[in-house]
């Protein structure tokens, strides 16, 4: 007899169990569909959907066990679902044209027997036609749920937003931080990444006692900060606030700006905030050094000039150094623009330039003690010329021999203090004048040479001594006979028989400033000294005379 032909009146509750039906005595096609009206089955039958009114579409199914979809293996799991590359799909049945979807519910079974939500993941369609979706990741806190992550359509990931801007979004209060932390090794090591509420301020932050901030790139270190603030290129352990460090090549920061603007370094403290700079000024490519309080110091311009103390004004030096207006130029140290020292700076050859005009060079020392030295000039040889000026030398001062050699007499001076070429105007010191006399020297140090040309004596009469003053230098006296000194003497005309034969001369006595002259006879007497009387021929008498002496 099929069992299609009894109806669920003629069977009573329990008149059928396990022990009457045989193992596969029935089957699925032994059942009618909808044969078996709300009947207790057993956890391992296996009965189709459509054999069991109602069917599991609109009927709650409540088990105690496991349940395997595709599987007969759960591993300990309330469900096991397997399936092949067709997936496992969960759908909402809506059609209308807004997002919907389909929400997966976490919690727990409460005290009560009811069941309490903790979090859920929601799956969104963004319309009808399947082109967009989405994730969002809810958790549950004080009794409501609210949403904490997202995955938009296009990719991008949100955690307290659901509107993402970039491909991670992390959004909220209270300084929020994304933090890296390694736990092996103890909680001390962690990077944190976030923003502040106060002064919206960014941050990066490794958190780690006496630990470096590294960044990478192709696994190597580019950039270390140290835990006290030191920050290296190059370098893991930088000794200053900023260490650019190369062993392999060359080294350079480089600062660029915009084809108008200036690019540089700016320094300064607590107090100001820019004391000086170095910066290059795009105007005209010139690469400027201020110092104290910002003003320009140095400069080099494009074409490699350098300027201290002043800028470029079309100057045609290499280098120009300005220092003060009145320097003060003492032994011991001055306040001039230039100083070139020698290794312990204790030394130095100073150069400068008076308000006057006048440069100035010495050597002396700079640590205030009150020495000069000796300038030397081509220690190595070569000429000193001067060009197109002379040399002058101070008053008292001249040019020293010393380094010369010697003659084998006792030397007094080899100082040249002095030279003069002149002319003086040769005066008769007695009686009458001298008419259109001329008279040219010659001063070398303390020798004086002076010569004379008397055209004509007006008086050659008078019995006084002729006599020529108007020396340009008094002769000296030095305590000897070598005081008086003697030079040539040409007379032209000579009236009286007594000079006849002679020699004349002209004679200097020490202290003088006048000169005489003197007839020596060649008859054994005395020399004779020439009287105004003595000439002859008043009109072209043609007096000549020289003489070389040592004045004071």
């Amino acid at each position: 007899m099929a069992l299609t032909q009894i109806s669920t009146a003629g069977v009573k509750d329990d008149a059928v169990t396990a022990g009457k039906i045989p193992a596969n005595a029935v089957g699925s096609s032994e059942l009618a569909d909808n044969a078996v009206d709300n009947a207790a089955v057993a956890s391992n039958a296996a009965i189709a959907g459509t054999k069991i009114s109602p069917n599991f579409g609109s009927q709650n199914i409540i088990t105690t066990g496991t349940c395997g979809i595709g599987t007969t293996a759960v591993d300990g799991n309330k469900l096991a679902v397997l399936s092949g590359a067709d997936g496992v799909g969960i759908y909402r049945d809506y059609t209308g044209s807004g997002g919907a979807g389909v929400i997966l519910n976490f919690g727990r079974k409460n005290s009560g027997g009811s069941l309490t939500k903790a979090a859920s993941i929601t799956g969104v369609g963004s319309d009808n036609s399947g082109t967009a979706g989405e994730l969002r990741f809810n958790t549950v806190a004080s009794g409501s749920s609210a949403e904490r992550m997202r995955i938009a359509s296009d990719g991008k990931v949100g955690i307290n937003t659901t509107n993402p801007a970039t491909q991670f979004v992390v959004m909220g209060s209270g300084d929020p931080t994304i933090r890296i932390q390694e736990t092996a090794s103890g909680v001390g090591k962690r990077l944190d990444l976030g923003v502040t509420d106060s002064g919206a301020k960014g941050f990066i932050g490794a958190n780690q006692s006496a630990g470096n901030l590294e960044f990478q790139t192709v696994g190597s270190p580019r950039m270390n900060i140290t835990s006290t603030g030191n920050v290296g290129i190059g370098t893991t352990s930088p000794g200053r606030q900023l260490e650019v460090n190369s062993n392999t090549s060359n080294t350079f920061i480089r600062i660029k700006s915009s084809d108008t603007g200036n690019a540089g370094f700016e320094f300064g403290d607590q107090s100001d905030t820019v004391q000086g700079a170095i910066y290059q000024n795009s105007s005209d490519n010139s690469l400027i050094f201020n110092g104290y309080n910002n003003a320009t110091r140095m400069v080099i311009d494009a074409s490699g000039r350098l300027f201290l103390g002043t800028t470029p004004q079309g100057r045609l030096c290499r280098m120009h150094i300005s220092g003060d207006n009145f320097p003060s130029v003492s032994a011991g140290g001055s306040q001039v623009p230039l100083i070139v020292s020698n290794q312990d700076e204790d030394y130095g050859l100073q150069i400068g330039t008076f308000s006057s005009g006048n440069g100035f060079l010495q050597a002396t020392r700079n640590d205030g003690v009150s020495s000069i030295y000796d300038i030397e000039l081509q220690p190595a040889g070569g000429n000193v010329k001067i060009g197109n000026g002379n040399l002058v030398v101070a008053n008292g001062r001249g040019i020293d021999f010393s380094l010369t050699g010697n003659s084998s007499g006792t030397t007094a001076s080899e100082l040249l203090d002095d030279f003069e070429e002149g002319t003086w105007t040769p005066t008769a010191r007695n009686d009458g004048s001298f008419t259109n006399a001329i008279g040219k020297y010659i001063k070398i140090g303390r020798q004086v040479t002076v010569w004379g040309f008397l055209p004509t004596v007006t008086n050659i009469t008078s019995n006084n001594l002729l006599q020529v003053s108007g020396l340009p230098y008094s002769a000296s006296n030095d305590g000897n006979q070598l005081n008086d000194y003697v030079g040539p003497l040409m007379i032209r005309f000579v009236a009286s028989t007594s000079l006849s034969g002679v020699s004349f001369n002209t004679y200097l006595g020490a202290a003088r400033d006048y000169l005489e002259f003197f007839a020596c006879r060649d008859d054994g007497n005395n020399y004779e000294a020439v009287k105004h009387s003595d000439l002859g021929f008043t009109n072209s008498n043609g007096i000549r005379f020289s003489i070389s002496y040592f004045t004071a």
